[in-house]
């Protein structure tokens, strides 16, 4: 059974903050909700947005090519987020 939620944590880097997401399973839609916080001031309420999967995906790997850390690994997000690896 999968959960509800995928937790992600993007390092910092390149003057950019830690990145705390909570990312909804995605819809037939291709979409996701999720709540994200910032690493520039962890107790502000959590941003709550709607993104296309795939472009959020690629906003993570955009991440990972920056060499920010990244938990779970990219495999795990991209299965999450159901997109197939580019």
């Amino acid at each position: 059974m999968r959960s509800s939620e995928l937790q992600v944590l993007v390092g910092a880097g390149a003057g950019e903050p830690e990145e705390l997401m909570h990312i909804s399973a995605p819809r037939a839609d291709g979409r996701v909700s999720l709540r994200a916080w910032s690493g520039r001031d962890w107790s502000r309420a959590p941003e709550l947005l709607e993104r296309d999967a795939a472009d959020l995906l690629a906003d993570i790997e955009r991440a990972v090519r920056a060499r920010r850390a990244l938990y779970p690994e990219i495999g795990a997000v991209r299965d999450w987020l159901r997109v197939p690896a580019r």
